[in-house]
């Protein structure tokens, strides 16, 4: 079995601009590449977090790390982990990485072999509602996180 935490910063909103089949696909791409390549026992955790310019994902495992060499190329079309026995085409984190251009962020992995990875992708803040606002009455598009 494999351990999930999620931690959502109370400051993140309830409902943000976004295209929420896109954000979606990103998470669970993310996360599936977390189960993919994690080990039994292992622990993967999602952090929603946001400061004054962006709202921040992270989706952290602790399986077998990337290298420096696939690292670099990681995100881009039909690049596949080392460990090719697991299924998968190596379109995943192309999607991720064209989706959140698109939503004028940034995504980036921090990984070492043998320590986990750790992939974080944000989109600027402006795209979030207040915490505190009502979908009652209001006609703004809105999606929940």
């Amino acid at each position: 079995s494999i351990q999930f935490r999620a931690t959502i910063a109370e400051n993140v909103p309830r409902y943000v601009r976004t295209d929420e089949k896109r954000l979606r696909q990103i998470l669970i791409n993310l996360l599936s590449n977390a189960v993919k390549f994690n080990h039994d026992g292992g622990k993967i955790r999602l952090v929603v977090e946001q400061d004054e310019d962006e709202m921040r994902f992270t989706v952290e495992d602790d399986g077998p790390g990337i290298g420096p060499e696939l690292r670099e190329h990681v995100f881009e079309l039909f690049v596949r982990g080392e460990m090719r026995r697991t299924k998968g085409t190596g379109i995943g984190l192309a999607f991720c990485r064209l989706a959140v251009e698109a939503h004028g962020g940034r995504i980036w992995v921090e990984s070492e072999p043998d320590e986990g990875a750790c992939f974080t992708f944000n989109v600027p803040r402006k795209l979030a509602l207040s915490p505190t606002m009502s979908r009652e009455g209001d006609d703004t598009p809105t999606h929940l996180l």
